[in-house]
């Protein structure tokens, strides 16, 4: 480029990217000819239990750019995430969600035996313990009882008091 002009890749930039592929847990992105690919948890701010529930090869989204390395075209890599340029509805939707209230959800995540959910309300909850003779998996329909909002993770907490669907 021209001496004193500002690259198109820089920190702070929002930048819009193309979805070039698609895995259950991240996403291929190209934003100004540099491929990068990014978690799908730092795709949106709902948990998915797989990316492709939101993204599709073509899709246009929007970006932040929190880091660039590299000067050439051929060895620039870049981080960036599409959470930072999205309203996060999180936050006004655990409002809707309260204490010793029922609600369903689909488990995205079970690790080291806490259960990771996205409710149909529109909140991602945590729970660490199932009042169930057989235990939940990953994709299955549940119904939770919350015990406890935290603001501070932006989660629901609570106990998984049924199954509803099994995903497989």
């Amino acid at each position: 480029g021209e001496e004193g002009e500002k690259p198109l890749l820089y920190p702070g930039r929002i930048a819009e990217a193309r979805v070039i592929a698609v895995a259950p847990k991240a996403v291929r992105l190209e934003v100004f000819g540099v491929e990068v690919s990014v978690r799908a948890r730092d795709m949106a701010w709902e948990w998915m239990l797989d990316a492709s529930e939101k993204f599709q090869v073509g899709d246009l989204v929007q970006v932040m750019v929190n880091k660039v390395d590299g000067q050439e075209p051929e060895q620039i890599s870049v981080e960036v995430d599409a959470k930072t340029p999205t309203a996060n509805l999180n936050k006004d939707n655990l409002r809707k969600c309260h204490r010793q209230g029922k609600y369903t959800g689909v488990i995205t995540e079970v690790y080291k035996g806490t259960y990771f959910m996205r409710l149909d309300i529109g909140v991602n909850a945590v729970a660490h313990s199932c009042n169930m003779p057989t235990l939940p998996g990953k994709g299955d329909k549940i119904g939770i009882v919350v015990t406890r909002i935290n603001d501070n993770y932006e989660v629901a907490e609570g106990i998984i008091t049924r199954l509803i669907k099994r995903y497989k």
